[in-house]
């Protein structure tokens, strides 16, 4: 159980790491101040699909373009 609990909470540690680094970014902000645990919904200044197959090309995967489902969530 606390191996769980160890593992959730540098999950949850490293994804605010990871949205303060990312949203230093000029052009990416977050959508929502809710608390999160896992994930988070970032807004990008430029077509998403663009961005995530750039990242693809570098061997990163860059997420989930949400817009599909979400059309008022765009980029």
């Amino acid at each position: 159980a606390e191996g769980m609990l160890e593992v959730a909470r540098q999950c949850h540690q490293n994804t605010n790491k990871l949205i303060a680094e990312l949203t230093q970014i000029n052009g990416v902000k977050t959508v929502f101040s809710a608390p999160r645990f896992h994930e988070a919904l970032l807004r990008l200044d430029q077509p998403v699909d663009q961005v995530i197959t750039q990242l693809g090309e570098q061997g990163i995967i860059g997420g989930y373009a949400i817009e599909s489902h979400y059309p008022q969530l765009a980029n």
